[in-house]
């Protein structure tokens, strides 16, 4: 309590934009968007919706991040709030529950940016082929059942079927049915 009104500096720990974005920032972030979403849509209270847009931007800015590392649809884990080589899974998850949350009552312009980052991360991990050799997305059903080793069974390509229902609902593109 000693701390309680005072900026990180005057306590002595580094600002909170580097101790708050870390590894699961991208999980975290989506949760608050989830959540803020759900109180919205059961309130109606407009603050709600102002938290939403700001957790929004927060995302889209993560979303960002390796766009200038050339990596358009990469979803980076955001160590101290800049770019990083790693990324999970279950971050994934989390930003497409976040999305899928907020995309029935978000404003036009998070609408679109909700589509466009769904469908760059569903085309990021279709042309990285999650799942060795040619990826979970390059299999046919027959391939996945006769492969060898956990990375080639549904169990780790089924994960990422919600975001391609989230891109495809956004976008209406065949391919991501």
């Amino acid at each position: 309590l000693a701390g309680r009104g005072k900026t990180e500096q005057q306590i002595g720990i580094p600002p909170m934009h580097v101790w708050r974005a870390w590894e699961n920032t991208a999980s975290d972030t989506a949760y608050y968007l989830a959540a803020a979403a759900y109180q919205y849509r059961t309130t109606g209270d407009p603050r709600a919706l102002a938290v939403c847009r700001r957790t929004m931007a927060a995302l889209k800015y993560i979303y960002e991040l390796p766009i200038a590392k050339g990596e358009k649809g990469f979803l980076c884990k955001p160590y101290g709030g800049v770019y990083s080589n790693q990324t999970a899974p279950d971050q994934v998850q989390c930003v497409t529950w976040g999305l899928a949350a907020y995309r029935p009552i978000a404003p036009p312009d998070d609408l679109a940016d909700i589509d466009m980052m769904a469908c760059e991360f569903a085309d990021y991990l279709i042309k990285v082929d999650y799942i060795s050799p040619h990826g979970y997305f390059g299999r046919t059903a027959d391939d996945l059942r006769r492969a060898d080793g956990p990375k080639t069974r549904w169990s780790r390509g089924i994960i990422f079927l919600p975001l391609l229902n989230l891109a495809w609902r956004g976008s209406g593109d065949d391919r991501l049915a």
